[in-house]
């Protein structure tokens, strides 16, 4: 199954589930979904950011790697273009972003750790991040 992400009904902030056939195409299907939210243009002068990213447990894990997108945008100028999870071992991940310059209808402050939620049914992981905007 590909992945897929959808926004979910929040009151205040932005609520994406990504959904996909393993927890990695889960998250990387939410940040699909957080980088369609701040950007809706083609984007140009793409750069790839590698990184590593950890938690005490997947929640934290998550929120992390979220963290650290938000911050290598505000870091390099530029907007979120894509995600590659290239392992996710445990509570550990490798991870490849694309950044692209474009111009942003929506600013997201933080990932939170409120309404968190990563869940198995019928064999497909469906993930639930909230955002601070």
């Amino acid at each position: 199954m590909p992945q897929e992400y959808r926004f979910l009904n929040h009151r205040s902030d932005l609520f994406i589930q990504g959904t996909s056939d393993t927890q990695a195409g889960a998250i990387e299907a939410v940040a699909y979904g957080l980088f369609a939210s701040i950007c809706g243009e083609t984007q140009k002068d793409c750069i790839t950011v590698q990184f590593e990213e950890s938690g005490v447990d997947f929640q934290d894990l998550v929120v992390n790697i979220f963290t650290r997108i938000l911050a290598e945008m505000d870091i390099n100028s530029r907007i979120g273009a894509g995600l590659q999870v290239v392992s996710l071992e445990g509570n550990r991940a490798k991870l490849k972003l694309r950044l692209c310059k474009g111009r942003a209808k929506m600013h997201v402050k933080a990932v939170t750790y409120h309404e968190f939620q990563m869940v198995e049914e019928n064999g497909k992981h469906k993930l639930r991040v909230l955002f601070d905007i």
